[in-house]
């Protein structure tokens, strides 16, 4: 309930300084917020991307209503709702992270963390690139 109007409050006042795109902003920060315990059930729900982007990868010739799973237009969808809900995901983990550790050790969390993002970005283009080797067509 606090967060709520919290973020009614906010919204209320970016609309009227004339920034309703900041309007929109809070009310997405404050109503969908991960907490320590759901965090985990966002970062699962990512891995539902991984058969999507396989699917895509074969670019399956099907006709009739599931046409549209071999088109360019929903493989930029994909990415781009891909792109959305892990960086939303990450930014939550970002800021739920170092409130988590003793005051003392908040310092080494935050490297930590960034460490692990950036091992997590590296593993990531490695299995994108291993998936287009794998799913290219092969030159002769």
């Amino acid at each position: 309930m606090h967060t709520h109007a919290l973020s009614l409050s906010l919204s209320a006042a970016a609309f009227a300084s004339g920034k309703p795109w900041l309007s929109c902003a809070s009310f997405v920060r404050y109503a969908f917020l991960f907490t320590k315990k759901t965090l985990p059930s966002g970062a699962l729900v990512d891995l539902a991307f991984i058969p999507a982007f396989v699917l895509v990868a074969r670019r399956p010739d099907l006709d009739g209503p599931l046409g549209f799973l071999g088109t360019d237009q929903f493989a930029l969808g994909l990415v781009s709702l891909l792109g959305l809900a892990t960086g939303y995901l990450t930014c939550s983990a970002m800021m739920l992270g170092p409130g988590c550790v003793a005051p003392r050790d908040k310092v080494l969390a935050g490297q930590m963390m960034t460490v692990c993002l950036m091992l997590g970005l590296f593993a990531g283009s490695m299995l994108g690139l291993a998936l287009s080797m794998a799913y290219s067509p092969a030159t002769t």
